[in-house]
């Protein structure tokens, strides 16, 4: 109730929530407080890398709530994410064209068997994936979030739900 009048959610609540122990606090606060703006938002970015272990729980939550995922593409989120949250990220950036030093912690890590990239991350990304991640540029990825910005757009309804990565599948935990 009190997240649905308004109330303000300090950081140290996105913080506890981030971690998982109560699954219903994170969808809570996003659906009502939403993300943080600005710097709050870089600090939330940055206390739930330091929450990776729980990274299954928070990423699919933040990414679809319009967290810019660069906010996330630090070294941590790809050395020691799992399996299947890496791939999942993956899916929200342009994984061809990161620096070197990223692309060969993902030749490290699948060396050493610690990640198993999905079958479409060994070529080019579709065109359709490339223009998604353009208009998420452009658009920005906290408006294409919301549903009610992508029903204004003159596209159809199967485009609508691409451009908010509802093909992509959740985490398998």
């Amino acid at each position: 109730m009190l997240l649905a009048a308004g109330a303000y959610v300090s950081m140290g609540i996105y913080a506890f929530a981030l971690q998982g122990q109560v699954p219903e606090h994170l969808p809570l606060i996003l659906e009502h407080a939403g993300l943080p703006q600005g710097e709050r938002l870089k600090d939330l970015a940055r206390r739930a890398l330091a929450e990776m272990q729980s990274a299954s729980f928070w990423l699919p939550l933040l990414l679809k709530a319009g967290m810019d995922p660069m906010l996330l593409l630090q070294l941590k989120m790809l050395e020691e994410a799992e399996n299947g949250v890496l791939n999942f990220f993956l899916e929200f950036i342009n994984w061809k064209t990161l620096p070197s030093s990223m692309l060969q912690i993902f030749s490290h890590r699948q060396a050493d068997g610690t990640w198993m990239p999905q079958k479409h991350f060994e070529s080019v990304p579709a065109l359709t994936y490339l223009c998604r991640l353009a208009v998420q540029v452009v658009v920005g990825s906290n408006a294409l979030s919301k549903t009610s910005f992508i029903k204004q757009l003159p596209i159809p309804t199967l485009l609508q739900d691409y451009l908010q990565f509802r093909n992509v599948p959740g985490l398998l935990t």
